[in-house]
């Protein structure tokens, strides 16, 4: 066997962590991100806050918040706006739109790569703690990859991505 080759098999798992411990980090630091927004869904969702939903339509967000107005101002429901009125609500719809779009997007990371982080932190756990019982030099791979796997698992757990998904 060529010894690039041997090489290269026998350090699959050092590969195989790095992997994942940047898979992991990436998708915990991201939800953390995504977390500290101000106006996005905070995590853990509080299990009696009901379910976490996608956004829907911009339409009816708009006839939501025409409707608001209308109901601030003391109109009439069937009255036009002047442009003035309209260009008011068409400001703060742009900016709800894109405080919902924000919180979309953080609802469809949790539930990807945030469910995602259920199987990837025990594996990598395990191989760090397979590298660790290993040769001395894959040891420090090892005790590396088992802190990043606690630290996400940690952060997962605490955060409730499963659980604050609400399905």
């Amino acid at each position: 066997m060529h010894p690039v080759t041997h090489h290269l098999y026998r350090h699959w798992t050092i590969y195989l962590g790095l992997f994942l411990s940047a898979l992991c980090l990436f998708t915990a630091l991201r939800i953390e991100w995504f977390n500290a927004q101000p106006y996005t869904t905070k995590l853990p969702v509080p299990p009696d806050s009901g379910k976490w939903r996608y956004f829907g339509s911009p339409s009816g967000l708009k006839e939501m918040m025409e409707r608001k107005y209308r109901t601030d101002h003391n109109l009439p429901k069937d009255a036009s706006f002047t442009p003035q009125q309209t260009a008011e609500i068409e400001t703060r719809f742009q900016k709800n739109l894109k405080l919902q779009e924000l919180d979309d997007d953080f609802l469809v990371f949790v539930s990807s790569f945030g469910l995602l982080q259920y199987l990837i932190t025990p594996i990598l756990f395990a191989l760090g703690l397979k590298l660790q019982s290993s040769n001395k030099p894959d040891t420090q791979f090892g005790i590396a990859f088992t802190i990043i796997a606690s630290l996400c698992g940690l952060l997962m757990l605490y955060r409730g991505y499963f659980t604050s998904l609400g399905w």
